[in-house]
């Protein structure tokens, strides 16, 4: 609650986690695993998950579901996962 003018003001306040996405069971496991911790760490906010590619929610159908209207919303990139790019492409350039 936030008081604007006199007038107590609801603020939501939201976090939206977007991952790159993959096909990847490691990344799909890996980053399940962090959304529901981030969720219960950050326990004040509504927590959405959104995926540039290939998994769902997508970025647009995820944005399309947040009601903006008296809300902070935090967007974080989440790009750490083991995915194709990182099992093929990184590994290469570190092994």
């Amino acid at each position: 609650m936030k008081k604007i003018n006199g007038f107590i003001l609801s603020i939501n306040k939201k976090i939206v986690f977007c991952a790159h996405g993959s096909n990847s069971k490691l990344f799909q496991i890996g980053f399940d695993k962090f959304f529901t911790q981030a969720t219960n760490f950050f326990r004040d906010y509504e927590c959405y998950k959104c995926f540039i590619e290939k998994n769902y929610p997508s970025i647009d159908a995820c944005l399309s579901k947040l009601n903006y209207s008296n809300d902070v919303v935090n967007f974080v990139p989440v790009l750490i996962f083991t995915g194709n790019h990182f099992l093929t492409d990184i590994k290469k350039k570190l092994i």
